[in-house]
């Protein structure tokens, strides 16, 4: 029996396939398996974000605003499209603080003439 071209490069590529394809698997699993956060530049700053609560995550302060965890760097802001496991646990622990003030006139309570 004649074999054909194709048998002829089927089993010529065999081996090259049988040292690949652990390639292919171990790169779809890291894919998958790989950083949960995706991380994209915010449209639009957050308004009034120092009364929304914060929480410290990656070396940096988050602000949970509506929702959405935001955070500033260098001269953008970004959002967490897809939140990683850590923070999202964190939903329901973090800081409040004061709202902020600018300072400047009397404190609480002193009249003023």
């Amino acid at each position: 029996m004649q074999t054909t071209h194709w048998q002829s490069v089927r089993t010529s590529l065999r081996p090259l396939v049988r040292r690949i394809a652990p390639l292919f698997i171990i790169a779809a699993s890291a894919g998958l398996a790989g950083c949960a956060a995706t991380v994209e530049p915010a449209v639009a700053v957050p308004v009034n974000y120092y009364e929304y609560p914060y929480t410290y995550y990656d070396g940096h302060v988050v602000y949970y605003v509506q929702g959405h965890w935001y955070y500033p760097h260098r001269d953008r802001w970004y959002h967490y499209r897809r939140v990683p496991p850590d923070l999202a646990r964190r939903s329901t622990y973090y800081y409040h603080r004061a709202p902020y003030g600018r300072g400047g006139g009397p404190p609480p309570g002193v009249r003023v003439r």
